[in-house]
């Protein structure tokens, strides 16, 4: 009885599984500026918005090259935050924008943050594509 159950779910849980992502997303995002707002309260010192724009900005940029580099566009896996792809773009902010983040008053978990959410709400509205099968090497006689 549970099989045919679980079987039956699955449908149902594929028809969710965008509306799931961009929620996940939502809150991480609202994570982030929860986290930031704390930290202002707590330490009184005001972030600097501007910085943190940047650091939004750089994020998004970044989590696009992923997704454009990607053959099936990323939208049918799951990115987990401890990704090769989520370090190496975090490590292109953290290394180009040394003065921003300070700025911003972030840490580079914030920045991490910050990049697995972008790619989440861009996988959310991407359709899922099937990469092209490989192509055999011509014959040649």
């Amino acid at each position: 009885m549970t099989d045919a159950t679980a079987i039956a779910a699955a449908p149902l849980v594929a028809t969710l599984q965008p509306y799931i992502a961009a929620a996940v997303t939502a809150l991480v995002g609202g994570a982030v500026t929860v986290a930031a707002r704390a930290f202002a309260r707590w330490t009184g010192l005001q972030l600097e918005q501007a910085a943190v724009d940047r650091l939004a900005a750089a994020a998004e940029i970044a989590a696009g090259k992923i997704i454009a580099e990607a053959s099936d566009n990323l939208a049918a896996r799951s990115i987990h935050v401890a990704s090769p792809l989520v370090q190496a773009a975090v490590e292109d902010i953290l290394v180009g924008m040394p003065d921003v983040l300070n700025a911003a008053g972030l840490t580079p978990k914030a920045v991490e943050d910050m990049v697995h959410g972008a790619i989440g709400r861009l996988q959310a509205g991407m359709t899922r594509v099937s990469p092209p099968p490989p192509t055999a090497p011509a014959a040649t006689a």
